[in-house]
């Protein structure tokens, strides 16, 4: 056990760099929206040329991919139940968090533009985690991701059974490719913002479960080179197509094309290389109140100090504010229900 816990310790160094990218993106531009501070390289990094909160997403999905192997091993009861315990609670802590240090901190008028995200109607769908099936908005914008998971997990729960069967998880993957790149094509003719994001990253949990199954010495290595490949290839057409015309976040073909593929790169990297370095693995083992907590963390500071302090001494005052929400919600729930 603690032989494969020490060989596993590279994934827990890429979750702590996937949470650093989306804090730094998040933060980055939140700082910039105050202060209207201009970098080159946060800039670079956040909406010019790459997306570090969208590379950061990736990783959390191939390594998604790479454990969910446990649904071939528990009935589909535990590893649901398994599931939801690991996701659900520190997720309510984050819904009752932002309630409490945001929703009740803004001003009268700032409540009434966001009324319809603090509703009781959009918090009560927010708490199924399924909100987005009931047209409400995400309280936090970073729960998009969370309902994604949960399909991929689904899939592979149907699928659980022929996980073991090398042609199976090929053709789930072409499958997944070419779907991706229709439905790529009639967002970017029909101008219709269709959520590509969502086959995007199920290809992304399935290179993660192929390359899981490799390690294992089940899958063949050389087709997985072949399938990273494709999916290379595959994302050119996909970001033309999907990312044609400009939209509120500032999409672009060749900004998704190399987010992704820098994604595929660092899970690629850290799983050939073992690459693992202690204090990013500690906040590794933090990522997912990190990523739950992170916008309370940094909003709730710049709703109190925001402009009055200088923005190095406010960044600064952020990340600490980030890391006690983080360390509470990781040492108050998330460890406890685990």
């Amino acid at each position: 056990m603690a032989a494969e816990k020490k060989k596993l310790e590279w994934a827990q160094s890429l979750r702590g760099v996937g949470a650093l990218l989306v804090v730094f993106c998040h933060l980055w531009l939140a700082i910039q929206e105050v202060y209207g501070v201009e970098n080159s390289f946060c800039s670079f990094m956040t909406v010019d040329v790459l997306d570090a909160g969208k590379i950061g997403v990736s990783i959390f999905f191939f390594l998604c991919g790479y454990f969910v192997v446990s649904v071939k091993k528990r009935s589909p009861k535990d590893f649901w139940w398994g599931r939801c315990k690991r996701l659900y609670p520190t997720y309510w802590f984050s819904i009752i968090c932002a309630i409490v240090f945001l929703a009740s901190s803004y001003s009268f008028e700032a409540t009434q533009i966001l009324k319809d995200t603090f509703s009781w109607k959009a918090i009560a769908a927010n708490f199924t985690m399924l909100q987005m099936f009931f047209r409400q908005q995400d309280i936090l914008g970073c729960y998009w991701t969370l309902p994604i998971e949960l399909l991929i997990c689904a899939m592979f729960t149907v699928f659980r059974k022929r996980l073991d069967n090398e042609k199976t998880v090929i053709g789930l993957f072409i499958a997944v490719v070419v779907s991706t790149i229709l439905m790529a094509a009639a967002r970017g003719y029909a101008h219709v913002k269709l959520p590509v994001a969502l086959p995007l990253l199920t290809i992304t949990s399935l290179l993660g479960y192929y390359t899981r199954m490799c390690d294992d010495g089940i899958f063949s290595r050389k087709t997985q080179w072949y399938l990273y490949v494709t999916f290379i290839i595959a994302l050119l057409p996909i970001t033309l197509l999907a990312y044609n015309f400009a939209t509120e976040h500032q999409e672009t073909w060749y900004r998704y094309f190399l987010t992704y593929s820098v994604g595929t790169i660092l899970f690629i990297g850290f799983n050939r290389m073992c690459v693992a370095w202690r204090p990013i693995t500690v906040v590794g083992n933090y990522s997912y109140s990190v990523y739950l907590l992170h916008a309370v963390g940094f909003n709730f500071a710049l709703r109190l100090w925001g402009g009055e302090l200088g923005a190095p001494l406010m960044t600064v005052v952020c990340l600490i504010f980030i890391a006690l929400f983080s360390i509470v919600a990781y040492q108050c729930v998330e460890k406890k229900i685990r």
